[in-house]
């Protein structure tokens, strides 16, 4: 099967309307009945966002006007949101200090962990490094782990950069790739799964 463009939902005699940024318009009379038409894409999309004929003019002019607005007001939202978000984040930076530890852990079928020390805070980013953990625990069934981190016992010279996220329930996390997260070290033992369960 072909790859389609949007050329493909375009009737051949559609004219573009002029709107906003983002929003792509062109307006026809529908084939069958002979009634105005229009097919609407939002954003980057390839697929008709709408494609609708009309009882008249009006109506349509109306579903257009209405189109436009929403794309506009979700645009400012999202700007919005966004500047909130880095703001946030700036607060949650200012809790963070040299010498603090935070967790790095996978989650992938089983767990794993280990910890970095911040090294040093420039506004919103952080650079840490790894350092050794101690095992603390081991339950009855061997599976289930505790550790604590070794403070200042850095395990090589590998630096970590990361951005520090809005604040979660008194929680601070690391922007990071979504398999694992990094999140502010609570003080007490980690969870980890013993290596011959994994």
């Amino acid at each position: 099967m072909r790859n389609l463009t949007r050329e493909f939902y375009i009737p051949q005699n559609a004219t573009k309307i002029e709107a906003v940024e983002g929003v792509a318009i062109y307006e026809f009379f529908n084939k069958v009945n002979n009634k105005p038409a229009a097919v609407c894409f939002v954003g980057k999309t390839i697929k008709p966002t709408w494609n609708y004929w009309f009882d008249d003019e009006t109506k349509k002019a109306s579903k257009i006007q209405k189109t436009i607005e929403s794309f506009e007001a979700k645009k400012i939202a999202k700007t919005e949101a966004a500047i909130l978000r880095k703001q946030q984040s700036a607060e949650a930076a200012k809790l963070v200090k040299v010498g603090d530890i935070f967790v790095e852990s996978s989650h992938f079928e089983s767990t794993i962990i280990d910890f970095w020390q911040v090294i040093a805070v420039k506004g919103t980013k952080v650079e840490l490094m790894p350092i050794s953990k101690s095992l603390v625990h081991t339950d009855s069934s061997g599976r289930n782990e505790d550790y604590m981190p070794d403070i200042n016992s850095f395990t090589n010279n590998k630096i970590m950069k990361a951005n520090v996220s809005p604040l979660l329930c008194d929680t601070i996390y690391l922007k990071c790739r979504s398999w694992y997260s990094i999140s502010s070290w609570s003080g007490k033992p980690v969870y980890q799964t013993n290596a011959y369960w994994r």
